[in-house]
């Protein structure tokens, strides 16, 4: 693994690390129930991805931890976005993501074609598109399908 895919995979986790603890900090904030559970869920898939991402780093001889900061970041993002009406944060969200997906697709390229580093960063944009469907549904009226896209990433069908 070349440094620019290296650096890059240690900035994603970090990010992961951001969003793993954005999710947590909604859930507990959450009132509904139905929503912390959705979030406790999308917690989930930024964990997994973040030890997909951290193994492959391993792999290539790099430790990473979690960085304190993007921790708490994602902590008080996250109480501070539950306060808001959900669907103001949800749009706000959908525009974020919908720019952090274009620039995680264009990322891509940093690894070489058909190589495992390739399908990683294949697999980072599209946890990030899982939650950008994830809003669309959620902003769509489209709540009870919502986690789906998430729920494929997590727990993808055996063959």
């Amino acid at each position: 693994m070349d440094e620019p895919c290296r650096s890059y995979l240690v900035e994603r986790l970090q990010g992961e690390v951001y969003g793993e603890r954005l999710f947590r900090a909604l859930a507990a904030c959450s009132e509904e129930a139905g929503h912390a559970h959705k979030w406790r869920v999308l917690e989930r898939l930024e964990t997994a991805t973040k030890e997909r991402i951290r193994t492959s780093l391993r792999s290539s001889g790099v430790e990473v931890i979690d960085d304190p900061e993007s921790a708490a970041r994602g902590t008080s993002d996250g109480e501070r976005f539950a306060r808001m009406p959900r669907d103001a944060f949800l749009d706000r969200f959908r525009a974020e993501l919908a720019a952090l997906v274009a620039k995680l697709a264009a990322a891509e390229r940093l690894a070489p074609a058909d190589t495992p580093e390739r399908a990683l960063l294949r697999a980072i944009t599209d946890h990030e598109r899982a939650l950008l469907e994830f809003v669309e549904r959620e902003l769509g009226g489209r709540g009870k399908t919502s986690l789906e896209p998430a729920l494929a990433l997590l727990d993808p069908p055996r063959s």
